[in-house]
């Protein structure tokens, strides 16, 4: 059996990717529609499967391709002696719930003490940041003219001034209209 082993470039052509497969055709067409855009290179094909698994470990390592690339392993899946069973602790499955999940108080006050304190204030996602929000609330506090504000919309109640300035705004930061209203009546971003 041929074991092909493939990178993927990037735009710059650094190696972002390397795989090892026996179809290699499956393989491209199915990293070109998950993976960034990218260039597929056929690099060599072995007949050996345990020197096309060290190959494959080898040129992830050589190109950075596990911490700075796409891939998501250091290489070697698929291969006697190799099992990906249990990382991270997750037994997966279907049909299977998560250890926790509908169980009440299964983590003591401390250990929710802790989480709580460890996220307070900080925005794991986001699609605004701290100069933005300040300039949301600087052009909030400006009070710019904005059309249609007190009069009477379709559901009978006059439009106030937030709803006139987020219904105007909320497109120019790609945020919805009630995460701009959050903003600017400090529900979040508190601290800033």
């Amino acid at each position: 059996m041929t074991y092909y082993i493939y990178a993927l470039k990037d735009d710059t052509g650094k190696i972002k990717y390397v795989g090892q497969t026996i179809h290699p055709d499956v393989r491209k067409s199915l990293h070109r529609r998950k993976k960034p855009k990218h260039t597929f290179h056929i690099i060599d094909n072995i007949n050996d499967r345990i020197e096309a698994r060290d190959m494959e470990i080898r040129l992830i390592e050589e190109n950075d391709c596990y911490i700075f690339g796409w891939n998501g392993t250091p290489g070697g899946e698929g291969f006697e002696g190799y099992s990906r069973k249990g990382i991270g602790g997750v037994k997966k499955g279907h049909g299977r719930a998560a250890w926790n999940r509908g169980v009440k108080g299964c983590f003591s006050k401390k250990t929710i003490a802790q989480m709580s304190a460890k996220r307070k204030g900080v925005r794991h996602s986001s699609k605004v940041d701290i100069d933005t929000v300040r300039k949301i609330r600087k052009l909030y506090n400006d009070h710019p003219h904005i059309d249609g504000v007190g009069k009477i919309q379709r559901n009978g109640i006059a439009m106030s001034y937030v709803q006139g300035f987020c219904k105007t705004h909320h497109n120019d930061y790609g945020i919805t209209l009630q995460g701009l209203k959050r903003i600017v009546l400090n529900e979040t971003w508190e601290n800033v």
